[in-house]
């Protein structure tokens, strides 16, 4: 999946560039929106 298919299925994120996009929305919710295997890392707190 490339940035501009993510901003597709979630939305405007809360921070971009031209190669990191960063949410801040429950993450179990958005990885049900997304396909599996289409995310090389997330980090969360």
């Amino acid at each position: 999946m490339n940035l501009t298919e993510a901003i597709g299925i979630l939305g405007e994120p809360y921070f971009k560039t031209n190669n990191c996009l960063i949410y801040n929305l429950d993450c179990l919710e958005a990885l049900k929106q997304i396909p599996a295997d289409s995310v090389k890392l997330t980090i969360s707190k």
